[in-house]
């Protein structure tokens, strides 16, 4: 029992130490001055928000090709159990796989209009920034 609470209490200093590192980046040493970064202009920010926003589509998009694949392997698998329990007479299986295929289906529909919405949304974000980098 000690031997389990000391491991406890290992894993939580470990755990504490780990938190206080990766949280605090803002540690200055002593001896040194702290620095400040120039601010930004709005239009700056608004070139970073529009670059995160392209990123985090482009990100979404990726997601979405992944999702449909899987969703179509999962639709080709379905059909194959679908006809087994058919041959089979296992009726109540065989009902469970349709609507397995039906509810890909629709997510790959679904993930579909991601796609298009995160593409039309990298469009539009692409001539802002295009726009203001004229400007």
């Amino acid at each position: 029992m000690k031997k389990l609470m000391f491991l406890a209490v290992a894993m939580i200093i470990v755990a504490a130490g780990y938190a206080q590192s990766s949280s605090d980046k803002s540690v200055v040493p002593s001896n040194t001055s702290p620095t400040v970064a120039p601010q930004k202009s709005e239009g700056d920010k608004d070139k970073d928000k529009d670059g995160k926003d392209i990123r985090k589509d482009e990100k979404d998009i990726q997601k979405d090709k992944a999702d449909i694949a899987k969703d179509k392997a999962d639709v080709s698998k379905d059909k194959k159990d679908l006809q087994k329990d058919k041959a089979d007479g296992d009726k109540v299986d065989a009902a469970k796989d349709k609507q397995d295929i039906q509810n890909d289906k629709k997510d790959i529909e679904k993930d579909k209009v991601d796609i298009k919405k995160d593409k039309k949304d990298i469009h539009k974000d692409h001539k802002v920034k295009h726009k203001d980098s004229g400007k």
